[in-house]
């Protein structure tokens, strides 16, 4: 196979994360994208540097956008207006949806085929957004995948276990109504309802819900550690189709009467696209997950709208 070449937008905390991953592990080229002049360029030097022990791949950057997306096979957009202290998610929507419908437009001309990945917030609305305008693109939202991280870190720590050995994921949207899938959480064959009881579930669910908040509040930003190595793991996986199961966000062209909606779900990534994984849901979750879903939907018309 040979090594990919991935744009990154937006030469900031997350994008140089995903960059030093991706180099790390010899998995692509890496551009780096950043209107800021110089920016992009002086963090592909400082990467560059690193690659001492990489023998195939290599690190670029610049402020113009034509030579950026000069053969890319992956845009990953990382850029727009950070999430500020006590700020909520909703509270970004306006400042960066026409920050990356005007990056869409770039990419769905210059490299029609690429996949499109977006980390930035609010995802699960700016992805839907992207998808609406853009419906040929192949759009994947990194959705949940962070969430599915922090759960399945707190409940290793509360079983005293290895992450690794938890088998969990959050659906739904991103942001603090996330939604527990309690009934196909294991570690190995065991189902996680009959080692956790209810207290310790409520417990870790608000843990994971207020990740996002306390690492804010700590650092004056959000989080870029794990958010770096969550998207470098999705864009391997996307190219390598290794079978990995993410909770990113899959467009459903009917997801419980809402229409043309991106939504997080477990899945895997294909070059074909990204293939939810069959979830059972009981009676409150597919309540709860169509309210998500109409939530996303009014939050997208309402940006749509506004920018027209």
């Amino acid at each position: 196979m040979s090594i990919p070449k991935v744009l990154i937008i937006g030469a900031g905390q997350v994008g140089f994360s995903i960059a030093k991953h991706l180099l790390s592990c010899n998995a692509a080229h890496v551009a780096l994208y950043d209107v800021r002049p110089g920016v992009a360029e002086g963090m592909a030097l400082d990467l560059s540097h690193c690659l001492f022990n990489v023998v195939q791949c290599s690190c670029d950057g610049t402020d113009q956008v034509d030579q950026a997306f000069e053969g890319a096979d992956m845009v990953v957009f990382s850029a727009g207006a950070p999430r500020q202290k006590d700020q909520k998610r909703i509270d970004l929507l306006i400042q960066n949806a026409k920050i990356v419908l005007d990056i869409a437009e770039i990419a769905n001309r210059k490299v029609p085929a690429a996949p499109f990945l977006i980390i930035t917030n609010p995802v699960d609305v700016l992805s839907t957004i992207v998808k609406r305008t853009f419906p040929k693109m192949h759009v994947i939202g990194m959705g949940c995948g962070l969430d599915t991280m922090r759960f399945r870190y707190y409940i290793a720590s509360c079983l005293k276990l290895p992450t690794g050995t938890v088998d969990a994921f959050i659906a739904g949207s991103h942001d603090d109504t996330m939604m527990p899938l309690w009934e196909t959480a294991r570690v190995g064959a065991v189902p996680l309802t009959n080692l956790i009881s209810e207290t310790d579930r409520e417990k870790i669910l608000e843990l994971t819900r207020s990740s996002g908040d306390r690492i804010v509040k700590s650092l004056g930003r959000g989080s870029s550690a794990a958010a770096g190595v969550l998207g470098a793991q999705m864009v391997h996986s996307y190219f390598s189709e290794d079978g990995t199961a993410y909770s990113a966000d899959c467009f459903m062209t009917d997801c419980f009467g809402v229409k043309d909606c991106m939504i997080s779900l477990p899945c895997v990534l294909f070059k074909d696209g990204v293939h939810p994984i069959k979830t059972p849901f009981t009676e409150a979750q597919r309540i709860h997950f169509e309210q998500t879903a109409r939530r996303i939907d009014e939050n997208a018309k309402m940006v749509l709208d506004g920018i027209k």
